[in-house]
């Protein structure tokens, strides 16, 4: 199979990963496109290395326990991340057929995916030669949603949800259904859907936070169920605070979306 591939431009990223504010915002020419025929584009978007505040204060408007302790975190190196949630054409063109939960509109964020299911999904795209791919891990979802905000929402702190449904298919608004990707505002990084649509896997078994200053934080080692982030279609709009955690052990409504693994100083093309 071909691939096509459009690299816009790759830059070196040097910093020190401490004195790196979240706030720095990434630039759209280092966007890496995979063109996937019949299944449209999949996009990613190169987020620079810096340091996030992860969890939500007892002050905040709905706040959970497992959003606790609030703490500092060190992304030490950019990644490329998903700029829009995976679709079910791209996932059936890796797996050949659609989970029972998701839809028949192939511009619809996929749903009703395990976890499990995403390690095959992953296997299978790489296998076809786009490239190499891995989930998030909790951390880098967190930092890449508030894309260098500190409110509840990575559109502000909204008290009474009234910006909500410019910004994110909720329970309210989204008829029980999964929509197209990207039809929602982004957020200050131009990432899509970080909340709302569907949830997101990451690659974190779900547990406690350690407290204390994190560099790359991975997760623990074991547990019963991997984290999810983001909110769903069947949740109201409170379960779209950037903090909110979420775990399930069976699909539903849960998607996800991609980091492609991919030295940002390489010169290789992802792809054949």
């Amino acid at each position: 199979m071909r691939v096509y591939i459009l690299i816009i431009a790759v830059f070196v990223i040097a910093v020190d990963a401490v004195s790196v504010r979240a706030e720095k915002t990434p630039s759209k020419e280092n966007d890496v496109t995979l063109v996937m025929p019949g299944a449209g584009e999949m996009k990613f978007q190169l987020l620079p290395a810096g340091r996030f505040i992860m969890g939500s204060p007892e002050s905040e408007k709905d706040s959970d326990k497992d959003e606790k302790p609030v703490h500092e975190v060190v992304i030490s190196r950019p990644f490329y991340l998903g700029v829009f949630e995976v679709t079910c054409a791209q996932w059936k063109l890796a797996m050949g057929s659609l989970p029972k939960e998701a839809g028949d509109d192939s511009a619809a964020a996929v749903s009703g995916v395990l976890w499990e299911d995403c390690q095959t999904f992953i296997r299978k795209l790489s296998e076809q030669g786009y490239g190499t791919f891995r989930l998030p891990t909790e951390a880098e979802w967190e930092y890449a949603c508030r894309a260098g905000s500190t409110s509840r929402f990575y559109w502000g702190d909204d008290p009474d949800y009234s910006k909500a449904d410019a910004h994110v298919w909720h329970k309210g608004n989204a008829n029980n259904r999964t929509h197209p990707v990207g039809l929602k505002n982004p957020n200050a990084w131009g990432l899509y859907d970080m909340s709302g649509n569907a949830w997101e896997w990451c690659s974190d078994w779900y547990g406690p936070y350690p407290a204390g200053k994190q560099v790359d934080p991975a997760g623990p080692k074991t547990g019963k169920s991997h984290v999810l982030r983001g909110n769903g279609r069947r949740w109201g709009p409170r379960y779209c605070r950037s903090a909110n955690r979420f775990y399930r052990a069976k699909g539903h409504t849960t998607g996800l979306r991609l980091v492609l693994v991919r030295d940002p100083d390489s010169k290789t093309k992802p792809g054949k």
